[in-house]
């Protein structure tokens, strides 16, 4: 499958509003949002393996740390 050119954006500085896209081959697409991405801006998730940009990847292992959480048993509470 081909997915074009990579559409991580690259910035110059704060004031670079639009700046520019990273422009490699991409190789695969971001599982959250779509983006297509070459392979040094792949990051791939330890848990389920499925392939992120990184900003995606940040919100994706709090979705995997709230799901432990609540898969926890809950301890006894103590009583007065």
């Amino acid at each position: 499958m081909h997915y074009f050119r990579c559409g991580v954006v690259h910035y110059r500085n704060l004031a670079d509003t639009l700046g520019t896209t990273c422009g490699r081959e991409a190789k695969t697409i971001c599982y959250d949002c779509g983006t297509s991405l070459c392979g040094p801006h792949t990051v791939v998730c330890e848990f389920c393996k499925e392939k992120f940009c990184q900003s995606c990847l940040s919100f994706h292992l709090n979705e995997h740390s709230k799901s432990s959480t609540a898969d926890r048993p809950a301890g006894k509470k103590k009583t007065a």
